[in-house]
């Protein structure tokens, strides 16, 4: 008995330490056929995430977990069947907690190698659950040039000024944190690899 107590203590081991290794963000390293995006989003709110966590019946589970965002996919018109955007959630950690760096990597796209369009909103959740989630919207899409020599970009933070129990966005800056982006990203890669200020081109709506 004491054998097979030792074999399942292993195994709970294993078990624990392979799903620690899957949580890891995945590996990221600069390549010359896709492009890093830094950025960071925050979320002002001025109500009691309390009340939230009442009025939308969440677990004992989710209170103590923090508010986390999701990056969203960059749209690839030539994408007809999804298989990028599969990629893309595999290659990437797309979920973060508010107020957390985040760092993904785009394929460049077939068509338009060296522009990327962002017009998606971060979808966030209180306490990270998605029986609390409300959207966080871009004030207008925008594209961003990024040339071939260029293999790491910064999009800068997004502050979202969120208001009353019906989530009413009442404010939005861009800031930039470029230094501490940087450091962030490096730490990532372990290694330095020079990143460039985005300019956001507003994109009009057909």
């Amino acid at each position: 008995m004491k054998k097979i107590y030792k074999y399942l203590l292993a195994g709970l081991v294993l078990v624990a330490c392979n799903i620690c290794a899957f949580s890891e963000a995945p590996a990221i390293k600069p390549d010359s056929k896709k492009v890093i995006f830094v950025g960071k989003v925050n979320v002002i709110f001025d109500e009691s995430r309390d009340f939230i966590f009442k009025t939308r019946g969440l677990p004992d589970s989710c209170a103590e977990k923090p508010d986390t965002y999701v990056v969203p996919y960059v749209e690839d018109p030539s994408d007809t069947f999804g298989s990028n955007k599969s990629t893309f959630v595999k290659e990437n950690q797309t979920e973060y907690s508010i107020g957390e760096t985040f760092i993904i990597q785009v394929r460049r796209l077939k068509k338009t190698p060296n522009s990327f369009k962002f017009s998606s909103p971060f979808n966030m959740y209180f306490f990270g659950s998605n029986m609390a989630m409300i959207y966080l919207p871009l004030p207008a899409a925008f594209e961003v040039d990024v040339p071939n020599d260029i293999q790491a970009i910064y999009l800068g933070t997004f502050n979202y000024y969120v208001t009353g129990d019906n989530f009413t966005i009442h404010d939005f800056e861009r800031v930039d944190e470029y230094d501490t982006a940087q450091e962030e990203l490096d730490r990532r890669l372990g290694k330095h690899c020079d990143m460039a200020r985005a300019v956001l081109k507003a994109v009009e709506e057909k």
